[in-house]
């Protein structure tokens, strides 16, 4: 993200921790990243870092699921670290 222009930081939400803030001049991304979230209770602790995040930026889990773009709950979503690394609009595109 730093390659690409994006000013990149660790974030907090009470007491849960998001894994990078990016943002630019205009655009603002919470980001979690994690191996896998197809088990219930990972998805749940990953996703619980954006609750109460209701500023209308994008909340994105990046994964290795095989799963190339889904809309989780409260309108986050997750994406495949493939396509995130292989296209640097990815964040603007979802």
């Amino acid at each position: 993200m730093i390659r690409i222009n994006y000013i990149v930081d660790i974030g907090k939400n009470n007491s849960h921790e998001i894994d990078f803030v990016a943002r630019t001049y205009n655009d603002l991304y919470y980001i979690h990243s994690s191996l896998s979230i197809e088990n219930i209770e990972t998805k749940a602790r990953e996703v619980s870092a954006f609750k109460g995040l209701d500023d209308g930026y994008k909340k994105i889990v990046i994964t290795m699921d095989n799963h190339s773009l889904i809309r989780l709950e409260d309108g986050y979503k997750m994406i495949h670290i493939f396509d995130f690394l292989l296209n640097e609009d990815m964040l603007k595109e979802i």
